[in-house]
């Protein structure tokens, strides 16, 4: 068996954390009932653990390629992820939906840093004619993830 090269490692580690992110994006959606059952008074705050995600997703992404830029992309990527991961647990730990919706704003701004990070980590490690189908491959997980979380 041949041994993956520096490439094929950091994209598959990188595509890993780009799954995490996109899956989140739709994967409340399957909990939602029970997030009503347990905070049965709270169905508007409810509503915002979908939006404050996407949301705060879409404006940290506006600014984290930079941040990328000025702090590495390597530690952008690494604080992102840990960012997200914080977010990850106070959102299993939420003691109210009000709670659930900063945990989920947290996640988002760890995902929306670690997004860019990621694909500009992977392109230096691919020649140019081989970069389209990391790419390819780095897109795809984020998408086939996105789609597969309320399953």
């Amino acid at each position: 068996m041949k041994p993956w090269s520096r490439g094929a490692k950091v994209l598959a580690l990188t595509s890993v954390g780009v799954m995490l992110v996109s899956l989140d994006i739709s994967i409340v959606n399957v909990a939602f009932g029970s997030f009503v059952k347990q905070w049965p008074e709270s169905r508007r705050t409810l509503t915002w653990v979908f939006s404050a995600y996407n949301i705060a997703y879409a404006a940290g992404l506006l600014t984290a390629g930079r941040l990328a830029d000025a702090f590495g992309r390597k530690r952008a990527f690494l604080g992102g992820l840990m960012i997200f991961m914080l977010g990850s647990i106070l959102c299993a730990a939420s003691p109210t939906a009000l709670f659930m919706v900063i945990a989920r704003i947290i996640q988002a701004i760890g995902g929306a840093i670690l997004t860019p990070a990621s694909l500009a980590l992977v392109l230096p490690e691919f020649a140019v004619e081989k970069r389209s189908a990391a790419i390819g491959v780095w897109g795809a997980v984020g998408g086939l993830s996105a789609a597969s979380g309320p399953m």
